[in-house]
């Protein structure tokens, strides 16, 4: 089990270190809590970007990763993650509206390309093998929206 007392000294440490405090990009209202987006980085990004596509009618698609940096060249080739696309190379997920390169950056790609089809085709395969998950899991994800983003 976690430590509560472990955790707060932790807490404390890095409340202390104000140099690497500062190097965290500050998140600009609307957002989605830290703890609710972290759910969206891995697996259930491309539900997020077919709720927010369907409440937005903003063009979703996949980036598939080509090539990874070194620090994450055991990651797997193909698609990575599901984004909605705005205009001027501006991107969203779930940790909000950023250039599709910190995005990129936070996923460690470095070559890449967007594909519209491989989005659709991880959002069919999730509703094939797992139609109620997936429905619950959408909704879910349109409250989520609703609440923090489209106020």
């Amino acid at each position: 089990k976690p430590d509560p007392i472990r955790i707060a000294s932790i807490e404390e440490m890095i409340k202390s270190n104000t140099t690497f405090l500062e190097k965290i990009p500050v998140r600009k209202f609307p957002f989605i809590p830290a703890y609710l987006a972290a759910d969206y980085s891995f697996g259930r990004c491309a539900i997020y970007a077919n709720a927010m596509h369907d409440l937005t009618n903003l063009p979703v698609t996949g980036i598939v990763a080509n090539e990874y940096t070194p620090l994450f060249a055991n990651s797997k080739i193909g698609y990575a993650h599901s984004i909605i696309l705005h205009e001027d190379d501006i991107a969203e997920d779930a940790w909000g509206k950023q250039s599709l390169s910190r995005i990129l950056g936070r996923y460690g790609i470095e070559k890449y390309s967007l594909n519209e089809m491989e989005h659709v085709r991880i959002t069919e395969n999730l509703k094939r093998n797992s139609s109620d998950k997936y429905q619950e899991a959408y909704a879910q994800t349109i409250d989520v929206i609703r609440k923090y983003l489209l106020k």
